[in-house]
């Protein structure tokens, strides 16, 4: 019987990527998905429905998969989470400039 997944695999030469490079690949759209929120973010000169602790939640688990991707030598994965990391600290940056004033 001809393992159709496994020929694709093949074909395709996806047998060299490791877990660690499809995470990275995964967090690179992540990071892009970010940047394209920081562009209209600028262009909107405003945020709005957004809690502070969500702010908070994503700059703090950025930083910390920084460190963990580090520790498991998922250095594809770290590269990738430090591109969101700096993404992710526009934003913050983006959100705490543009807030409403009271």
């Amino acid at each position: 019987m001809i393992d159709h997944f496994a020929l694709l695999h093949d074909t395709l030469g996806l047998y060299s990527l490791t877990p660690d490079m499809v995470n990275a690949a995964l967090l690179l759209v992540a990071g892009i998905i970010q940047w394209a929120n920081c562009w209209r973010t600028y262009k909107d000169k405003c945020i709005k429905g957004v809690h502070p602790s969500l702010l908070a939640f994503m700059w703090c688990w950025t930083l910390w998969s920084i460190t963990y991707f580090y520790n498991l030598t998922q250095y594809y994965s770290m590269l990738a989470e430090c591109h969101l990391f700096v993404a992710v600290n526009v934003w913050v940056w983006q959100a705490w400039g543009y807030r409403e004033k009271k």
